[in-house]
């Protein structure tokens, strides 16, 4: 306390300190503050201090750093509960969209049969796109969240959109239009994907409300160089009081609870997607008359991508290419399983692991030339199989390693080991593997669409 008294009196300025004391055995934390009054010559003759007990305070300040400790160790666990759930979901979706597409290119399918896969392909697809907004919500509360702008049309994203919706709008009996400008440019520049699931979610809101009448996507120029999105129906409607919070995570209109459908996450995840591509999701609603959502993307000019016909085709590669060694990890059998199917046109030597160790132990017999490695593993992950790879005599770490993690989870290179994230399900799967290894393939008519 002398030192401060000291500082007050030499500097002439106001001097705050806290102080403990024990009393009773209680702890008792104190704030003075010692303020110097001036003579007619500027110097300081008095000292006036005032103690004033923050015990309370202090108390509050402890209890609420632990609760901040707390949410962040809560939102740590569940970032790590996500990670390992994504992992465990896609894994078995993987597997049941894996074998509908290798059902579904056999000659051997009768037509009915076919219908059925198609549907469990769909339902799947389902399935995982609930999953992938709950891990999205999780990455865009976390500001990982990030966008991935490619050239693509827009007028093919809209004819996928009324495609995909027309069906259901005509079982309901609705009309269902998507109205579109000739000055509109053809390809644009943005994250295709995000669009793509926004406009879905908004427009099977809109048929899913709406029992009666129509269900409009606009997309028109605003003159300012912004692109404008309006989906309206003339359904349900909502009210003043639920549009407050209709974009909150897991908040459903009455019209929503009462549909028994639905988690409360497409809007809510609409909304900060619309906000991550430059624009901002609003709603104009009347209840029993309608509502229309919109908003305005700054969409640029793009080039034309270059065509793909992945989806129509399969693939094969040219006759005498050089073979590579294939070893697949993972401690899952069926995907071990599913893998080796859908590589099995290369005609390449393939070898199969569970775990890290019995990798290490198949690469000392046979050297693979590429790893399909399962991150995320029991005991040894693949990450640290890669580690040990290293260390082992006369071992030379793989180009390529393939992992079916989603890609927020996936390290992009590791070393001289270049990480690939690939979705066995996805009809760019082949390709992609092939391009890795600078392979010539053709293309030839998938049997399921020779039969179309």
């Amino acid at each position: 306390m002398t030192a401060f008294l000291r500082t007050a009196l030499d500097e002439g300025q106001v001097i705050s300190y806290e102080s403990t004391t024990n009393r009773g055995g209680k702890k008792f934390n104190w704030l003075t503050t010692l303020t110097p009054l001036f003579d007619d010559y500027e110097q300081v003759y008095r000292l006036v201090g005032t103690v004033i007990d923050i015990s309370s305070l202090k108390h509050t300040e402890v209890a609420l750093q632990r609760a901040k400790e707390a949410a962040e160790a809560a939102n740590q666990a569940k970032s790590v509960f996500l990670a390992n759930m994504s992992h465990e979901l896609r894994t078995p979706l993987n597997a049941v969209l894996g074998f509908t597409d290798l059902l579904l290119n056999s000659t051997h399918l009768q037509p009915g049969d076919r219908e059925s896969v198609n549907i469990i392909k769909s339902s799947g697809k389902h399935l995982l796109q609930l999953i992938n907004q709950v891990l999205d919500l999780s990455k865009v509360e976390a500001g990982k969240m990030v966008l991935n702008e490619t050239s693509f049309n827009l007028f093919t994203l809209l004819d996928d959109l009324r495609q995909l919706f027309s069906l259901r709008a005509r079982e309901k009996g609705i009309d269902l239009a998507i109205c579109t400008f000739d000055v509109l440019l053809p390809y644009v520049l943005g994250d295709e994907l995000k669009l793509r699931q926004v406009l879905m979610n908004l427009l099977s809101n809109a048929i899913k409300f709406t029992d009666h009448g129509s269900v409009t996507l606009k997309v028109s120029p605003t003159g300012t160089g912004l692109i404008q999105f309006a989906v309206s129906d003339t359904g349900h409607g909502i009210a003043e009081e639920e549009r407050q919070v209709l974009f909150e995570p897991f908040v459903q209109t009455t019209a929503g609870l009462q549909s028994a459908e639905g988690t409360g996450l497409g809007l809510a995840l609409s909304y900060r997607f619309v906000q991550l591509m430059g624009g901002a999701l609003r709603v104009d609603s009347v209840p029993g008359q309608g509502s229309v959502f919109h908003f305005e993307l700054p969409l640029r000019q793009g080039g034309r991508p270059a065509d793909s016909q992945e989806e129509a085709l399969s693939w094969q590669l040219v006759a005498g290419q050089q073979q590579h060694r294939l070893l697949i990890v993972d401690d899952n059998e069926i995907m071990r399983y599913l893998l080796m199917r859908l590589l099995q046109p290369l005609g390449w030597p393939m070898d199969e692991a569970g775990n890290g160790q019995e990798a290490l132990a198949c690469w000392q017999k046979h050297q693979a030339d590429c790893i399909w490695l399962d991150l995320m593993m029991p005991e040894l992950d693949g990450l640290e199989t890669i580690l040990q790879l290293r260390h082992l005599p006369g071992a030379i770490a793989p180009r390529y390693l393939l992992s079916l993690q989603p890609p927020s989870a996936t390290p992009k290179n590791n070393g001289s080991t270049t990480i690939l994230t690939m979705c066995c399900s996805s009809p760019t799967f082949g390709k992609t593997f092939i391009k890795c290894w600078c392979t010539t393939w053709e293309w030839n008519l998938s049997p399921a669409i020779n039969q179309q």
